[in-house]
């Protein structure tokens, strides 16, 4: 197992993961998990949420590994009051988002990162989640925009703001119109308020993609220290993670978001 280079504290690495994998990929993840990992996904009856589980955290494990140089299967994750894994090495920091066969892992070191991602679809209770999510200064900007870029908008929305929560550790287990985020396309992707007050958004970063269908968020308190973020090509399997090469994955691309699909349903994450 060879190492990977750890970001530097200007940096974030981005890690594109695929999660609809072979049945001897999800085989040789499914050792990697703990005992607490393997309860989890016991409880998971959908064969495919179960197999996409294992594929994100034992993925997971593996990247995390070649950070700190050690086998996958032995790493100890400890978690916060709202379910936040952490290493036991506290420089490195991380967090995982998923969405249908897709996932996304941010890793950073010495400030915590949040990292969201979401398949852009029709809501047709738009006008309800409006409501529970933007803050009046997010309303106000959405009410702006033609009707034909609002579903893209809200997702914008929902990704940006869940990324910083995820970053502060607590999910949407706060209310997510505490803070307020850009959302408009060409608008650079920032969080305008925190807690109503400008001043204290200042200190964070906020990145964002849009490729096809999807948008993603990165976010990370920082103190306003700018930093890079950057998107790692992996290799599924490739000679850093297991012994025998199998599967690529691409790198999204920054694009416009295109049409929507049908009716699914709304945006939810568990922290990971």
């Amino acid at each position: 197992m060879s190492a990977l280079e750890l970001p530097s504290p200007a940096q974030i690495h981005l890690w594109p993961l695929a999660l609809d994998v072979s049945d001897g990929e999800a085989r040789a993840l499914h050792v990697l998990l703990d005992a607490d990992e393997h309860a989890r996904a016991s409880r998971l009856a959908d064969p495919l949420l179960h197999r996409r589980f294992v594929a994100g955290r034992g993925q997971l494990r593996a990247l995390l590994a070649c950070y700190v140089g050690r086998p996958a299967h032995s790493l100890v994750f400890t978690y916060n009051a709202h379910g936040r894994p952490a290493l036991d090495d506290r420089r490195i920091r991380f967090n995982l988002t998923h969405a249908a066969g897709r996932a996304v892992c941010a890793v950073a070191c010495d400030f915590d990162v949040g990292v969201d991602l979401e398949r852009v679809r029709v809501l047709p209770e738009l006008d309800a989640l409006v409501r529970q999510v933007m803050s009046p200064l997010e309303r106000m900007l959405f009410d702006e925009l033609p009707v034909s870029e609002r579903m893209v908008a809200f997702h914008r929305c929902w990704t940006r703001k869940e990324a910083c929560l995820k970053a502060q550790g607590v999910g949407i287990g706060r209310d997510l119109r505490d803070l307020s985020v850009s959302l408009a396309a060409g608008q650079a992707p920032r969080l305008l308020q925190l807690d109503g007050a400008t001043a204290a958004a200042d200190a964070w970063q906020l990145r964002a993609w849009e490729h096809g269908l999807w948008v993603g968020a990165v976010a990370a308190d920082t103190g306003g220290q700018p930093v890079d973020v950057l998107w790692q090509q992996a290799r599924l399997f490739d000679d850093r993670f297991f012994p025998r090469a199998t599967a690529s994955i691409s790198i999204p691309q920054q694009q416009p978001a295109s049409s929507v699909p049908g009716p699914e349903r709304a945006p939810t994450h568990a922290n990971q």
